[in-house]
């Protein structure tokens, strides 16, 4: 089996969870990768590697069955890059905080690798979002989100916006979000967006610090396409993809839709949208009780 280790700036305090990976990966036959950024952050720490390790850079290895990210929820959204195209499933080892999407504690890793490795790994398949912008020729994607919002000024911004060429709104605000349900639990849900279920077919749209009181988030199929133009007092806008920022024109107009490709990313088989909900958010809990 082909694996491919991705990880950021993991914190030293982690790095023996890292320890915990080499030592339940080497009980199996495997094929190990690491991507150079990783590696290089790691020899910088004067980390010492298995021997059987190989480097991998902007590219998967060809074949590869499983990415490992080390890291938060947003080492797997830099993941994600990498992973999409080759249909390539994510699993996730929690060392940051919430972790929604990295769904394995570091705690736990020999048991989860495994189950892994015994087939019994449970996969949710992610939808990802699409930016199609006349002025970015290469293809970008989101995990959770795509979000217009003020650059530079405090001033508030004008975001009409279109689903399927019909007009919506003109949203006056802080900005826009264009949220999936994996997204719908992190900054639409910050804004007062509505909790989406995974296997929901649908996206949300949900105005930040909006200045209309008459407009509220709105729940579409997920095979909607939204058109957006923004205008303001500045010279730019922001644009969001998750954890990617981009500032655009006022005539940089965009189109969001999903994207045909998908993502997978492990759970644990005993885990359910609800439990995690309730360990990482609070939900359903009642400190008066």
């Amino acid at each position: 089996m082909k694996i491919a280790l991705y990880g950021t700036r993991i914190k030293k305090e982690n790095l023996p969870w890292l320890s915990d990976v080499y030592d339940a990966l080497s009980s199996y036959d495997v094929e190990l990768y690491i991507h150079r950024g990783t590696l290089d952050y790691l020899v910088e720490l004067k980390q010492v590697l298995p021997s059987y390790i190989d480097v991998y850079d902007d590219r998967l290895p060809q074949d590869t069955d499983y990415m490992i990210t080390l890291g938060g929820d947003g080492t797997i959204l830099r993941a994600a890059e990498l992973a999409y195209r080759d249909n390539v499933p994510l699993v996730g080892i929690n060392m940051g905080h919430l972790g929604f999407l990295a769904a394995i504690s570091k705690e736990n890793i020999g048991h989860a690798i495994d189950i892994l490795f015994k087939g019994e790994m449970t996969f949710e398949e992610k939808i990802l979002l699409e930016v199609r912008c006349p002025s970015m020729p290469e293809r970008m994607i989101a995990i959770n989100e795509v979000a217009v919002s003020r650059k530079d000024s405090s001033s508030m911004i004008a975001i009409e916006a279109y689903a399927d060429g019909h007009y919506i709104a003109t949203y006056r605000g802080d900005g826009l979000i264009v949220s999936t349900p994996t997204g719908s639990t992190g900054y639409s849900l910050s804004c007062g967006g509505p909790i989406i279920t995974p296997a929901t077919q649908s996206i949300v749209l949900t105005p930040v610090a909006s200045h209309n009181l008459n407009v509220r988030p709105i729940i579409f199929r997920d095979n909607v396409k939204v058109y957006i133009k923004v205008s303001g007092r500045e010279d730019q806008y922001l644009l969001s993809l998750d954890s990617c920022f981009q500032p655009m024109n006022w005539d940089e107009e965009i189109e969001i839709f999903k994207s045909k490709y998908t993502l997978r990313v492990a759970k644990m088989p005993q885990e359910d949208f609800f439990s995690t909900m309730k360990e990482k958010l609070g939900w359903g809990s009642d400190e008066r009780n």
